[in-house]
């Protein structure tokens, strides 16, 4: 079985996600707690950030990665260009953090939806 942690979730965060500025992405372990706190408070399973089954992995991957391109969105950051002093050269299209999010916000729903909730039924008494 393959555990995850914030560690592997962040190196993988910063993969997907071009130009990350260093104020940020010490937050990733920050984004991996709030999505692992999300996934207790939705389902009531145990998720420790230390190390987590693979199955938690794709909605802890991308509610981390929603976070942390709102988090670049709110600083401005312009995922579109790199940028050494004064030189700086464009990828040849816009950023597009605020939609990256929303996407990564859906697929994160969707892979919190197939985990489903654990609910427990009780017959009560008159």
């Amino acid at each position: 079985m393959t555990t995850w942690d914030a560690g592997s979730i962040g190196s993988v965060a910063l993969n997907l996600i071009d130009n990350v500025p260093a104020a940020i992405s010490g937050t990733i372990p920050v984004f991996v707690e709030q999505a692992a706190q999300k996934i207790m408070n939705y389902n009531g399973d145990e998720v420790l950030i230390a190390g987590f089954d693979a199955k938690y992995m794709p909605a802890i991957l991308n509610y981390t990665l929603a976070s942390l391109s709102q988090a670049m969105a709110v600083q401005g950051t312009d995922a579109a260009t790199i940028r050494l002093g004064d030189f700086s050269i464009g990828k040849g299209k816009e950023s597009s953090i605020s939609a990256e999010s929303q996407r990564y916000l859906i697929e994160a729903d969707k892979a919190l939806d197939d985990l489903g909730r654990n609910v427990t039924c009780a017959k009560s008494f008159d």
